[in-house]
Formats: structure tokens, C-alpha cells, sequence
């Protein structure tokens, strides 16, 4: 599934998106939001397909207890989430601006596996 949009997009408590692309155009600070326990990703130790892609113009932030398998996350603003995101496998986050993740984070390497339907491109960032 592929959704392109020029809205904000929220994520209920409890949400899930798998084998899926969400895109928007929306420049807000927190054009991407999700309540707490959303899971993007198939929980399916690093295997092909079942990921998951949010891009936008603008920011991403997620509440408490954020899970992502095999997940690609690209932001022209901040990314943010907070504590408790303990399912955390495979994950790709670009930002034009900070990344953020408070207390309580269990991250796991998948060595690039799982994450085949990611976006791929050049980009440098010069730092003066």
C-alpha cells in the first residue's frame, strides 16, 4: 500500500503498518505523529518484505513504546520518540534535523537484512 497525502498523519495507540509506504508533503513540525505502542514493520526477525516507509517534508514524533522492524524513516525536519521503544530491529532514520529517542531503548543490528525496499540515495551533509 501506498499513500501520498499533503495532510499530517496520525497513528492511533495501538496502530500497525506493514509492507507499506506513507508519504507527505506537509511541512509541519510533526507532520508524522503516533500515539503510544504503534508498531511499524512485521515482527519477523530481519526477514525480506514486511517493512515499512514514512517520508515527509516535515518532522516525525511517536510517544511511548514504539516498535519498528525493518523500517526506513526520512524526515527534511526532527525525529522523535520517547521512551520504552523496545522492539527496535533494522532501522534506517535520515533527518535534516536531529534524531531524538529518550530512556528505556532496546535496539538490534539486522546487518541490512529485512531492509531491501528501503529508498536508496547520494546525499552529504557538510558541517562548518
Amino acid at each position: 500500500m501506498v499513500i501520498l497525502t499533503n495532510c499530517t498523519v496520525t497513528f492511533g495507540s495501538g496502530s500497525q503498518m506493514i509492507n507499506s509506504v506513507i508519504a507527505t508533503t506537509s511541512t509541519e513540525v510533526k507532520s508524522i505523529t503516533g500515539a503510544s505502542n504503534v508498531t511499524l514493520g512485521n515482527v519477523d526477525a530481519c526477514a525480506a518484505e514486511g517493512g515499512a516507509q514514512l517520508l515527509t517534508l516535515g518532522g516525525i514524533s511517536f510517544s511511548s513504546g514504539l516498535s519498528v522492524y525493518g523500517v526506513q524513516l526520512l524526515a527534511a525536519g526532527d525525529i522523535g520518540f520517547s521512551a520504552s521503544g523496545t522492539g527496535v530491529q533494522g532501522v534506517s532514520l535520515v533527518s535534516g534535523g536531529t534524531i531524538s529517542g529518550t530512556s528505556g531503548m532496546t535496539m538490534t543490528y539486522c546487518n541490512g537484512a529485512g531492509m531491501e525496499q528501503n529508498f536508496r540515495m547520494s546525499y552529504a551533509r557538510l558541517v562548518m
